[in-house]
């Protein structure tokens, strides 16, 4: 392998696990997991799809400790869930400029599985626009209903 290639595995490896020390893996259901992101201190973000319930839902942390997380809210039309969980403390420290992505920039996704802790893929990115960026940033500001029906801004 040429010496470029190998600094880039290097260098996605060093990415993975900066990137692996905010990720859970979130389960509310006997089999299988989703990955969810470790917001802030004590708010876990994962994918509203993969709770199927709202009750015993649990993370596996980065340190592998399984941990019971509350539903906070949930916006199906976004696809975000928020969880709290005191135990999840570890939150993200920087965001990259999504506005420097370009159809082709290559992209890293990181995800924590229960079983086998932390799992990365690569690719390339497919497309960028302005109009997504501007209709995340829209329903950002919508508003999530919160797991006691109450609706949140």
């Amino acid at each position: 392998m040429s010496a470029e290639l190998i600094e880039l595995s290097n260098a996605l490896a060093q990415a993975t696990e900066r990137a692996a020390a905010n990720v859970v893996a979130v389960h509310a259901e006997a089999r299988g997991s989703a990955s969810g992101v470790i917001w802030r201190s004590g708010i876990i973000v994962t994918a509203e799809h993969a709770l199927r319930r709202d009750e015993e839902i649990h993370a596996t942390l980065p340190d592998a400790r399984v941990v019971p997380a509350t539903l906070v809210g949930r916006d199906p039309s976004t696809d975000l869930a928020v969880l709290k969980c005191a135990e999840a403390s570890a939150a993200v420290t920087g965001f990259g400029d999504v506005t420097s992505l370009k159809p082709g920039s290559l992209t890293l996704v990181v995800g924590r599985t229960r079983a086998s802790g932390p799992v990365a893929a690569s690719s390339s990115n497919k497309a960028s626009s302005a109009a997504w960026a501007s209709i995340c940033r829209s329903r950002r500001r919508r508003k999530v209903r919160s797991a006691s029906g109450k609706v949140d801004s």
